[in-house]
C-alpha cells in the first residue's frame, strides 16, 4: 500500500506476487530397503544371462524441477554388472561364482541442477551357487594291484575327487561304471561316500 501526507491522507494498494525460485541446495539421497541400511545388498544366481535386471536403485531429492531430476551411474567400471541412467543394475557379461563370488559396486546419483549435486553408495552383489562344475578326480588314471587270492572285502585302493561347487552341489558319490562290452559283473565295488575300491568276487589272473 502507499499513502500521502495530506490532512486527509489518501492511499492506494496493489497486489504483489513474489515467486520463490528453487535453488539446487539439496543433494539426492539414496532410498534403501530398510531405514537403517547404508548400502544395497542383493544375492543372485551365478547363471543369470547378460541383460537381466538384478536391482532397481531409488533416490529422493527435496528440490523441484530439473534440480530434482536424477541420473544414475557407476563410479568405477566393473566387469559383470552395469548401471543404467534410470537406476537399473544389469548383468553385463558372464558370471562365475567359483572365480568371483562377491561384487562391490560403487554407484552414484546426480541431479540435473546447476551446479549438479551427487551422492554415492555401494551395491553388494553375492553370487549363489548353481551346479555348473563336474567333480574332478585327484589322479588320472588310478592304478592298483591285488593278488588273485585276495578275499572278499579286501581293499585295493582309495580314489578321491573334489567339486568346486557348494553345498549339496559339491556332495560326491562314487560308483563303478562297467564297460558297455562287458558281459559279466566286475569282481570289484566302490564305497559311494569314501571311494574305497574292494574285492567282491573271485579273481583269476590266468
Amino acid at each position: 500500500a502507499v499513502s500521502d501526507g495530506g490532512a486527509s491522507p489518501k492511499s492506494s494498494s496493489v497486489p504483489v506476487t513474489v515467486n520463490v525460485t528453487d535453488a539446487n541446495d539439496n543433494r539426492p539421497r539414496f532410498v534403501y530397503a530398510t531405514s537403517n541400511s547404508s548400502e544395497y545388498d542383493v544375492s543372485v544366481y551365478e547363471d543369470l544371462p547378460s541383460g537381466v535386471e538384478v536391482l532397481r536403485l531409488s533416490s529422493t531429492d527435496a528440490d523441484v524441477g530439473l534440480n530434482a531430476a536424477v541420473r544414475y551411474a557407476m563410479v568405477t567400471a566393473c566387469a559383470g554388472f552395469n548401471v543404467t541412467e534410470d537406476g537399473r543394475v544389469l548383468v553385463d557379461g558372464a558370471l562365475d561364482r567359483e572365480l568371483q563370488p562377491r561384487y562391490n559396486l560403487s554407484v552414484s546419483v546426480t541431479d540435473r541442477g546447476t551446479p549438479p549435486l551427487t551422492s554415492q553408495t555401494n551395491v553388494i552383489i553375492t553370487l549363489l551357487d548353481v551346479n555348473d562344475n563336474a567333480p574332478v578326480f585327484s589322479e588320472t588314471p588310478y592304478q592298483g594291484s591285488v593278488n588273485e587270492n585276495a578275499t572278499h572285502g579286501h581293499e585295493i585302493l582309495t580314489v578321491s575327487a573334489t567339486d568346486a561347487d557348494l553345498g549339496t552341489n559339491a556332495v560326491i558319490r562314487f560308483s563303478v561304471v562297467q564297460s558297455g562290452s562287458a558281459t559279466s559283473p566286475l569282481p570289484f565295488s566302490i564305497t559311494p561316500l569314501t571311494g574305497v575300491i574292494s574285492v567282491t568276487g573271485s579273481l583269476d589272473a590266468e
